[in-house]
């Protein structure tokens, strides 16, 4: 299971005691009464291959899983403020060495992993001064240097633990579609019946349903800046974000990459030769990446 699995099922797990706390007016409608037992009958299902999926971890397993993800995460720390130094100094070919998402990362191939790591260890530290700039430190090099020989230390399963845990799992992705079909087509219907009457069953539901990725504690807003005259990539407009010294410049392309926080935020982008654009209470999710283009006019 990866971490967006675990993130899943404690999503139906925050969304199965919500049901259960307002059973009573759930048992008031017969079809909402059985959707909820079907789920919760699926959702014992899904802890149990769970359960079974973690114990054949083994400490090797465990141990070399947690390295992994350490890893990818020293990795993503430095890959982030790469590439949005890679945008403003319209360097192509670093843009595409460092272009990895923490999800991306965690699909690489075991094999390939380390020799990635290595890589964006070699090109932090080959532009360590300029990175500073992007809030790149000594230590966060050192943290990625730990967390290759910690990954590189540990053992690999036997070949016997791989092949069970690769069974359970494959029963455990199609019953997350099967339990997620279930919600879309029962339980995200029904509880639109609740939203004049029972408005905290109703957004009590609605929170529970949203995944948190535990995974990422941030999000990027990203988008492309052309001309609205012409459609030509604008070069260096200014992308800030309101209320902070936080900003970021278009590349060549006109593409920009900003990591935030969470919550909700208003940017502008700016360029001496054109309008500006302001946009105002843009909703960031956790661990999402936002896309918003821009098309500026230019000045007279």
């Amino acid at each position: 299971m990866s971490k967006i699995d675990y993130a899943t099922l404690a999503m139906f797990r925050n969304v199965y005691g919500v049901l259960l706390k307002f059973q009573p007016l759930i048992n008031a409608i017969p079809a909402f009464a059985a959707f909820l037992i079907a789920f919760g009958a699926k959702l014992k299902k899904l802890e149990e291959l769970a359960t079974q999926y973690g114990a054949e971890d083994g400490d090797a397993g465990g141990e070399k899983n947690e390295k992994r993800q350490a890893l990818c995460a020293a990795i993503y720390d430095l890959t982030g403020p790469l590439f949005i130094f890679a945008v403003n100094t319209n360097n192509i070919e670093l843009k595409g060495k460092v272009d990895y998402t923490l999800n991306k990362l965690e699909k690489i191939a075991v094999g390939r992993i380390a020799a990635i790591a290595d890589q964006v260890h070699k090109l932090a530290f080959d532009n360590a001064n300029p990175l500073a700039d992007y809030g790149v430190t000594p230590a966060m090099l050192v943290t990625l240097k730990t967390a290759i020989e910690d990954y590189n230390n540990v053992q690999d399963l036997p070949r016997e633990t791989k092949d069970e845990r690769a069974a359970i799992g494959q029963q455990i992705q199609p019953l997350i579609k099967e339990i997620r079909e279930l919600l879309k087509t029962n339980g995200d219907l029904f509880i639109k019946r609740f939203q004049a009457s029972e408005p905290s069953f109703y957004y009590e539901y609605e929170q529970a349903r949203e995944i948190v990725d535990p995974k990422v504690n941030h999000t990027e807003l990203k988008g492309v800046v052309v001309s609205a005259a012409d459609g030509t990539p604008i070069y260096q407009a200014k992308v800030s974000l309101v209320g902070s010294n936080l900003s970021v410049d278009t590349g060549a392309d006109g593409s920009y990459v900003m990591r935030l926080e969470p919550g909700t935020h208003s940017f502008t982008i700016r360029h001496h030769a054109f309008d500006g654009k302001e946009v105002i209470g843009l909703r960031v999710k956790l661990g999402q990446a936002v896309k918003v283009d821009a098309e500026l006019a230019p000045m007279g």
